[in-house]
């Protein structure tokens, strides 16, 4: 490039070039509303007797505020004075009442609406806490404790301080928090059906949820916990010194397997979101399982020690006895016999190791339901599926996303323009298939999102292909409850929630 020659930047001019007509600047100079909201929604405060909230700047006269309390009337107050003066509103509930009135702040009053259409929302309330004197100090020599604990000591290193208090025993007769502890192929999922079906057989109610679905729930500020304790107040099973009001809880899982998900944490968030750093933990009680059912499945006497050992040497693993464990990252030494061999045909034999006589075998039901391939990375599991497809005989059918920036206030503009479709198209989420999908009449399919939980399409359903349309794709369930039942797949939209994006999309 020359001296004299100029440098364009084209994104730049095209921003600078904005043009504005003049019905626009118009309206922009009259001050005229560029957007509006319709239908409105109005916030609907309650709170309890004698309890509204007063604002005040700090200059304010104390006689001022106390006078501003008095007279002025709250929204929530208001509205009881206005089911005595209209007593027609009376069938009308708080969050109807915007719908038939309209609020005036300068008089504090409700007046009776002439014309437009309001939505009325309830704002939230945080349940009141109260303790006594001994509570607090109990709870405040708690934490007290455990920053001691971070620095190896305790409060019996320094008399002066008092010590806590024991927990009465009587609090631990009645247990109502468990967790079902159990590697890998103890039946976990077998207990969890069992007791659902014994406790809706005796007409009572279960809601099963995936444990880091609920583990999420109790280690996000223990919402679990105090959601339940409010609903309990009211049932007379309620106890207060009880995690989650007394309503029994029970989870499940293995701390070998995955730990949970913290987007962008350390090796130490990662470790303090684990269940049993929940101050809820102290109540739990933990039931172990330790013989691994799904190894014992037509094990054979002649057999059997070979499968304890190699039940043996996986629970090492997991435990971190096998390998050269530096930080967080060991080398394991596979046995022989699960290993093939590094050559050419490597991936190949794993295919057909996998899936023998796919060909011969793919009309059976069963026959993708106990078999699958493993792959810790999106792009693995791409050249596994290109793979098998190649082996699979009939035509291909090739369905293409239609990518696009949700135009929403998480988004600019300008990223309209910044982020086109190549870019979308290359971003690979684990929630969202592939931009390009192709597909063949008998391949294996699974679902990303739940679209009908009661006729089992759920997240990881595994269904097979029978026909491909244009619009639909028609397959046959292979998992859950519903095996053989024909479900109707269509397009959908996806909005991966996923913040290490750039830009939400759908």
């Amino acid at each position: 490039m020359s001296e004299g020659t100029q440098v364009v930047d084209e994104i730049r001019n095209h921003y600078d070039c904005r043009y504005i007509s003049a019905c626009e600047v118009v309206w922009r100079l009259f001050g005229y509303e560029i957007q509006e909201k319709e239908p409105f929604v109005v916030r609907l405060p309650f709170h309890l007797e004698d309890e509204q909230p007063v604002v005040y700047s700090e200059t304010s006269n104390v006689n001022d505020i106390v006078e501003r309390a008095v007279s002025h009337k709250s929204m929530f107050l208001a509205w009881m004075s206005a089911n005595i003066s209209y007593p027609y509103t009376r069938s009308l509930t708080y969050a109807e009442f915007p719908t038939k009135f309209f609020w005036k702040d300068d008089t504090s009053k409700w007046f009776p609406r002439k014309q437009g259409f309001i939505i009325g929302r309830l704002t939230h309330l945080l349940a009141e806490l109260t303790m006594s004197y001994d509570e607090i100090k109990q709870l405040c020599l708690m934490d007290i404790d455990k920053i001691l604990h971070s620095s190896s000591k305790i409060l019996k290193d320094y008399p002066p301080i008092p010590l806590t208090t024991e927990v009465d025993s009587s609090l631990l007769i009645e247990r109502v928090f468990f967790f079902v502890y159990g590697h890998g192929g103890t039946g976990k999922i077998f207990i969890w059906n069992l007791m659902s079906a014994e406790i809706r057989s005796r007409g009572d109610i279960v809601l099963n949820v995936a444990s880091s679905g609920i583990a999420s729930l109790l280690l996000h500020n223990e919402a679990l916990d105090k959601c339940l304790g409010d609903i309990m107040r009211f049932y007379p099973t309620y106890n207060k010194d009880l995690p989650f009001g007394g309503k029994v809880v029970v989870l499940g899982g293995d701390f070998r397997q995955i730990l949970p998900v913290v987007p962008r944490g350390s090796r130490q968030d990662i470790v303090h979101s684990i269940v049993n750093l929940s101050y809820l933990w102290k109540f739990c009680q933990v039931l172990k399982q330790i013989k691994n059912m799904r190894l014992s499945v037509e094990m054979t006497a002649s057999d059997q020690d070979e499968i304890e050992q190699f039940g043996e040497w996986l629970l090492k693993v997991g435990v971190g006895l096998i390998g050269d464990n530096m930080d967080g990252e060991s080398e394991i030494c596979l046995p022989g016999d699960i290993v093939i061999p590094s050559s050419d045909q490597a991936f190949d034999e794993l295919v057909h190791f996998s899936y023998p006589n796919i060909l011969d075998n793919m009309s059976l039901k069963d026959f993708f339901k106990t078999r699958t391939i493993l792959a810790p990375m999106l792009e693995i599991i791409a050249e596994v599926n290109n793979h098998l497809m190649a082996i699979i005989p009939g035509r291909e059918k090739l369905y293409l996303s239609s990518n696009s920036i949700g135009m929403d206030e998480g988004n600019m503009e300008s990223q309209l323009d910044l982020y086109g479709l190549e870019l979308l198209n290359s971003i690979n989420c684990s929630s969202l298939p592939p931009p390009k999908l192709i597909l063949k009449v008998g391949v294996l399919v699974m679902l990303l999102s739940n679209i009908d939980q009661s006729s089992g399409l759920c997240n990881g359903t595994r269904l097979q292909v029978r026909k491909l349309g244009n619009h639909v794709i028609e397959c046959e369930v292979l998992t859950s409850n519903n095996v053989g039942h024909i479900a109707l797949i269509l397009r959908m939209n996806m909005v991966p929630i996923n913040e290490t994006l750039p830009v939400r999309f759908q």
